[in-house]
């Protein structure tokens, strides 16, 4: 038997919309038919060294390190992806948070203050 797979044009569209991480998330998920969904607090961490990278980097305490979680946040409407890189810091910051996001991320989620109430999608490890 000859096996054809049949590429939708918006899977195409919609992985240059998403990004590198988004895609990257994307394959890491089986585009989105195997994930994990958590909500909770995400704090955001001072990264005012002046480097913006493109990619952002986020610590997850249960999370595999290199896993790209989606970051929707319900307030604003607004979704972001993030490499995780290692657990939070056990540090009275991050208390009760399950995400901790650079302080750029803040703006690209739409959020003003220090912590949000975020919904977090990725792949079960």
């Amino acid at each position: 038997g000859t096996t054809v797979t049949y590429l939708k044009l918006q899977d195409t569209t919609n992985k240059d919309t998403l990004g590198v991480l988004g895609g990257i998330y994307m394959a890491q998920t089986n585009n989105e038919e195997n994930t994990v969904e958590e909500k909770g607090t995400v704090t955001f961490y001072d990264d005012s060294d002046g480097v913006k990278s493109k990619t952002l980097f986020a610590f997850h305490s249960t999370v595999s390190r290199g896993t790209i979680i989606k970051i929707y946040n319900p307030g604003s409407g607004k979704t972001i992806f993030a490499k995780v890189i290692g657990p939070l810091p056990g540090t009275k910051q991050y208390h009760g948070s399950i995400l901790g996001l650079p302080a750029q991320a803040r703006d690209d989620l739409g959020v003003a203050n220090e912590k949000a109430w975020c919904e977090l999608t990725y792949a079960p490890r």
